[in-house]
This record gives structure tokens, sequence and C-alpha cells, in this order.
């Protein structure tokens, strides 16, 4: 497929700053290769390109397209997320920034740990780290690099707050481990610290492109603003229209303003959708156009008009998912449609319970996206947790999990005591040191045993991984016989032969990134696993299998489905109340969830439904609902009530009428 005129002009300028405006389904995937390619064949050496994104599987498909090229010709390109590459140049320079190296990257599961033991020192409950959102307020304050101390006063927040975002620093910083904004913030302060350093790289790396730019946050785009100065090589595509992480930090001025910014800047729109049929285009862009502060633009659809957007509503939630379901199970009859044909779209995870029950009722494959993840099972952390020491002897966290796995004769009075004993030298050191010296802690001699058992296997097998990760891996795992400790912890044979499989396919994973860095001609050590583990687990990549697939609007993006239902469509859930009733500026809180619409309705490729319900159940109290204002922001014509309406207010009479036609149906053997 040859690029279409607005493709080929935003391609076609090689050096210098350039924003294209990517209009949903307009393929800017095959723009940013396709100007890949242009810029080798122009001269540019691929060693001087980096393509950033912002998730993995976005980073693999670009890659994939980019294959095509000899490997002579893109030897030396990088295609990274942002996350990746602040990795990259930190696994290179931290220790200029005093950090030993390797480190440790954190988990979401283990900045949660870190934030609960700071709760418990201060006498508070520990679970309830979670739900007081303060990690959320951590990351926003990095993300807007902003003072923490004034960000958190600005906000709103109690002063105490900065008090636990600096123990949340110490621990990180005492156990020589960063979350992923330290992988974006911390190259920043590199930067800025040393000017030397920061123009071998610009000298380096002479030309970026950057996908999904609305998506940008202050501290990415400081990122990407001290790489790209003074040259000014920067290809950004973006849509404002499908900007919506705001509560991520990401700041939709960043690519209004990109013209401000990059003076001269040479700007491009691509305006035909290839993906939704032409109904489709002309409803969704009815509503996003009534969002003021946008980049104009036309998006027409390449495809013919299909059938209409056809609407749904239910006396309730649970109604709405089982009327869902039953267009399902009828299309998959009727259309021969495969159950991956289908995506149910929420606004938020809790709307899922009411689908899964309507489907597994009605017999249809499902999964809900971003539900129980490979990296997130036990077994596959456990053994993580021991390449993880291998890496960062002093990663606390990771020993602190292996101590207090059952069975090891380690209970919490033991551990605490392990804990403060070793406050002053660091928990790995201490426990080597407990080998020479046993009466540092008291311990029942099963613990003491334990440990002197793990100190052994980890110091004997740390040499081998710098002869090659996977082989040394594999030999790690089998000494230590996880199998043999499920069965002690009373799993059935079927469960403990599950988890086997699963370590074993991530050794198979260990394996085909060792085997592809190698055929690369770039090394591969057990740091380099761990952060592509690390920045894996920030994307849910699981792949649908043959199911129908249940998932939220922010998690859709990118993706794209044959049939759609965009569900919960009432005020006071699509847009929340929140965003109804929020002190600030109430246009600007609705044109983000008009943008969420937006991108739900774009993922829809043939079919588009949108449901509600006329009433939903909160904390056990029924609660009337008024359609969600966005669905009065359609053309008149463009959307179908196909099972029930919210103009026709309930009433006995209705309800008669639509039994009897129900019954009617019924006999006449139609559905």
């Amino acid at each position: 497929m040859q690029l279409n005129e607005e493709q080929s002009r935003a391609v076609a300028t090689v050096h210098g700053p350039v924003l294209v405006f990517a209009g949903a389904g307009s393929g800017k995937t095959r723009v940013l290769t396709q100007r890949i390619q242009r810029m080798i064949e122009s001269g540019v050496a691929a060693a001087h390109i980096t393509a950033v994104t912002f998730t993995n599987k976005s980073a693999r498909e670009m890659k994939e397209r980019l294959s095509k090229l000899p490997r002579e010709k893109r030897r030396g390109l990088i295609v990274s997320t942002f996350h990746s590459l602040g990795a990259r140049i930190l696994r290179s320079h931290i220790e200029k920034l005093g950090y030993g190296n390797p480190f440790t990257i954190l988990s979401e599961d283990d900045r949660l740990r870190v934030l609960s033991e700071i709760y418990s020192r201060h006498k508070l409950d520990p679970s309830d780290a979670k739900k007081d959102g303060l990690l959320s307020w951590f990351s926003r304050a990095k993300n807007a690099l902003a003072n923490p101390a004034r960000f958190f006063e600005s906000n709103g927040l109690d002063e105490g707050v900065i008090d636990f975002y600096e123990e949340y620093e110490h621990a990180l910083r005492s156990t020589n481990s960063l979350d992923f904004d330290d992988l974006i913030l911390l190259p920043i302060r590199l930067f800025h610290k040393d000017q030397e350093l920061l123009e071998k790289y610009r000298k380096e790396r002479t030309h970026y492109l950057v996908d999904e730019f609305q998506d940008t946050n202050p501290m990415q785009y400081e990122f990407l603003r001290l790489l790209v100065l003074p040259h000014r090589n920067i290809f950004a595509v973006g849509d404002d229209d499908q900007s919506i992480y705001a509560f991520r930090g990401s700041d939709i001025s960043l690519i209004l303003n990109f013209h401000k910014d990059f003076a001269g800047a040479s700007v491009h729109r691509l305006e035909k959708n290839y993906r939704s049929q032409a109904e489709i285009v002309r409803a969704a862009s009815a509503v996003i156009v009534r969002n003021t502060s946008r980049a104009p633009k036309e998006i027409r659809s390449v495809r013919p008009p299909g059938e209409k957007i056809l609407g749904i509503y239910g006396t309730d939630e649970e109604e709405e998912a089982a009327l869902v379901a039953e267009e399902i199970r009828q299309r998959i009859v009727r259309e021969r449609r495969k159950p991956e044909d289908f995506a149910v779209l929420v606004r938020t995870n809790f709307q899922s319970r009411a689908f899964e029950n309507a489907f597994r009722s009605a017999g249809i494959p499902h999964r809900v996206v971003g539900g129980y993840r490979f990296f997130d099972r036990r077994e596959v952390r456990d053994v993580l947790s021991y390449l993880r020491i291998i890496a960062n002897p002093r990663d606390d966290l990771s020993l602190i999990r292996i101590l207090s796995r059952p069975g090891n004769g380690l209970g919490e009075v033991s551990i605490a005591r392990i804990r403060e004993a070793s406050r002053d030298t660091g928990l790995y050191e201490f426990l080597v040191r407990m080998q020479g010296e046993p009466g540092l802690v008291q311990l029942k001699r099963e613990g003491s045993a334990f440990i002197a058992e793990l100190m052994e296997i980890m110091e004997r097998h740390r040499p081998a991984f710098a002869r090659g990760v996977t082989q040394a891996a594999r030999a790690l795992v089998y000494e230590l016989k996880f199998d043999s400790q499920f069965r002690r912890e009373g799993e059935e044979d079927s469960a403990v032969s599950m988890r086997m499989q699963n370590i074993s396919e991530l050794l198979g994973m260990m394996q085909s990134l060792e085997t592809e860095a190698r055929q690369e001609g770039e090394d591969f050590t057990i740091f380099d696993f761990l952060k592509a583990v690390s920045l894996l687990t920030s994307d849910d990549e699981e792949e649908s299998g043959g199911r129908a697939q249940i998932m939220t609007v922010h998690v859709s993006k990118g993706l794209e489905f044959p049939v759609v239902f965009l569900s919960g469509l009432m005020d006071g859930l699509f847009p929340p109340e929140r965003s109804l009733s929020e002190s600030g500026d109430i246009e600007i809180t609705v044109a983000e969830e008009r943008r969420l619409f937006y991108v739900g309705m774009t993922r829809a490729m043939d079919v588009l439904y949108l449901t509600a319900s006329r009433t939903k159940k909160k904390f056990g109290e029924i609660i009337d609902m008024e359609p969600s204002r966005f669905l009065s922001e359609l053309p008149e014509d463009s959307l179908v009530w196909t099972r029930g309406d919210p103009s026709r207010k309930p009433d006995p009479e209705n309800e008669l009428t639509d039994l009897i036609s129900a019954l009617d149906s019924f006999r006449a053997g139609k559905p």
C-alpha cells in the first residue's frame, strides 16, 4: 500500500521540526516507519535515529515493520519507549548521580510495599497506603517537574505528605532502586549536571521521532527538548483529539503549542480514516468538534457508510449487560463472527462485573483486559526476586519476599529482628555476615539453616551470570527446586505443573531476548533482562485468544475491533460525577471526557453500539440516571435505539406493551 498524498507530504521533510496531526485510523504507524526509511535512504545513518513511543506494543509493531529493511541499513537504530530510553542512558551513566550499577526498577506493587512500610513505621494501617493515593501524587509531582513541597501544597494536600515523599525517596535511594518516573527524571538531572555528556548524546543521536505526542507530560517533554536541541530534528506524531491521560500528567498544550516551541515547524494533517466506516466517523466528528481547544481538522472515512450507530437502553446495569450479551450471541450466529471480534468498553473497571456475569450466563468466551497478568503470578515474581538480588544485592524488597516465603522457618518476628539489626549495614550484607557470626540474631535452627543455604546458593551462582544469563538462570532455578517448595506449601500436582510451566515460559522469554541481543551484536546482562521485564509490566499484552474483550476506554486506545459496545453512557458515570462538579473549569474536564468518548467510538471498525441504563446501584441504593450528555451531541439521524429508548418513560402500560411484543416475537420464532 502506497502512501496517500497527505502521508507523502508529511514524510517528505527529513530535517528540522515536523508536527503531524494524525487523526484516528489515519495510518500514523505507517507514516512513522516510512519516515524512518526515507531518512535512511536520504543519507541519515540509522545509528543517528531514535524513535520513541509510549508502549512496548507500539515499539514492537514499529520494529516489525522496519525489519523488512536490510539489517546493515537499520543497524544502530533505536526504537523504544520513553522509559526504556531513559533506562538505557542510566545503565551507562547512573554512577554520576551517586547510584550503584546495576540498579533495581520497582514495579507498582514494589512501590506500594515501600510506602506500606513507611505507614507501619508511622503507626498507620499499611492497608491504607493504596487507597490514600499518595503514590499517584508522588508521580504527578515528578511528571510535572515540580518542587514536591510546593506541588503538594498547591494541590491542597496535607503538609505531612512531603515527609512521606522524602521517606519514600530515601527508601529507594538506600536500596539502589528507581521507580518508573525516575527513568526519565534522572536522565534530565544527569544532563543538567553534565553538559559534556549531553553534547555527546546530541552528536550521536541527531534525529528523533515521537509517537503519540499528545500524551507527553512536562517531564517527558523536557527530556526530549534536551536531546533534540540545538539540531531540532524532531518528527512528532499525535492527535490532540485523543489526549486522554491528563490524570497521568499529560499536557495537551504541548502538542497544540509545538509550532511556538519549535519555530518554523512544518505542520501536516492526516485526515483520512482507514479504520471506521463512514457513519461512525461522521458521528464521532460531530461530537469532538464541540471541544473548543483543539487543532482544526476534518476527518473523513475512506470506507462507505455501513450500519447506523445502534443504541441499547436497559432498566439497570444487569439488563444492559444482558442485552449486550444477547446482541453478541445473535451476531455470532447470524453473521458467523468470532468472539474476538467484539469489545465492550467501559469508563471504569467496576463496570466490568455485570458484563462478566452476563457473558458467563450466555456462554460467551471473554476476558477482562488488565486483569491478572503473567508477571503478577506468584511463582514468576518469586523467580524474579532471586534474579533481582543477583543483579542488585541491595534490593531489600526482593530479599524480604524470599525470606517471607512459607516453610523457610522465618516468621514475622524473626524477619523484623533481622531488619532492625541490619539497618546500618544493609540486609544482604548483614545476612552474609551472619554466616561468620551466627550469634548476631537469635533465630530458630530452621531459619538459620535456610539463610545459610540461601547465601551459599546466591554467592555461588552470581559469577555464572557474567558468562550467560539464560544458562545461569536455569541452573539457579533448578537448584532452588521450586516444585518441591510448592508441594510443601500444599499445592496439588496440577497447580505445581502450571506454576512450573510459567517459570519455564519466563526462562523462554529470557532466552529469546538474549538470542535477539546476540544477533544484533549487543551484550545481554541480567540487568538487561530485568529492565525488559520491568518495562513490560507497564503493558497488558496478553492476546485475546478467541475471546470477547472487556476493557476500559483508556486501555483500548490504539486498538480496533469490528464490533464495539461503548457502555455505561449516563451522566455521572460517563462523564463521571467528579468531572461535572470539580471546582476548576468544568469545560476543561468535560472536554477530556469528550475526547475519551471520541476514542471509544473510533475503536469500532464496522458496528458501534452505545449502551446505557435507566438506573444503577450505588452502595446498595438504586439511583436514577440521565443519559450521557454526549448522546445528545450526536447527529440526530445517526443513532437508532434497537433495545429500549431513553426518551420513552417507563410506565406499566409501556411495560405491558413490551411484554406482549416480546411474546409475539417468541411465538413467531424471531430473536
